[in-house]
């Protein structure tokens, strides 16, 4: 399968990468409260979720089908972790902000989910050809 490597083919994993970034950077009295318990971590695992769906499906023409290969899931899993620590160091280095272990944690987890659905539905699409 021929692979997209064109940031044009990239366009919704940028969007959701510059949505967490814009997220990550402004300050917390600008986000929404919902009165949920663990309502952003929720969030973080969410978007980072989110970033690794398009991440994974936008690099690859759209002929039908996903080719996952173990090397795209380490860097996809690499890129998005390392998204999500810098994020954080910047939150750190923000006075309006405050950074966290568990946001990394979640987006490891919403990173993760991110993986395992997209292997899970390429498995069973190859199942039924």
């Amino acid at each position: 399968m021929p692979v997209c490597n064109s940031l044009s083919s990239r366009r919704f994993t940028i969007a959701v990468g510059v949505l967490i970034v814009i997220l990550s950077v402004m300050p917390s009295s600008g986000l929404p409260s919902y009165g949920i318990r663990f309502a952003d971590k929720i969030v973080h695992i969410v978007m980072y979720l989110a970033f690794t769906v398009a991440f994974l499906v936008d690099g690859f023409c759209r002929i039908g089908r996903i080719c996952l290969s173990s090397r795209s899931l380490w860097q996809v899993a690499t890129i998005a972790i390392a998204l999500g620590v810098a994020m954080e160091a910047v939150q750190w280095a923000l006075p309006y902000r405050t950074a966290s272990i568990y946001d990394i944690v979640a987006n490891t987890i919403g990173t993760a989910l991110g993986i395992f659905a997209i292997f899970t539905i390429h498995l069973i699409s190859n199942k039924h050809k």
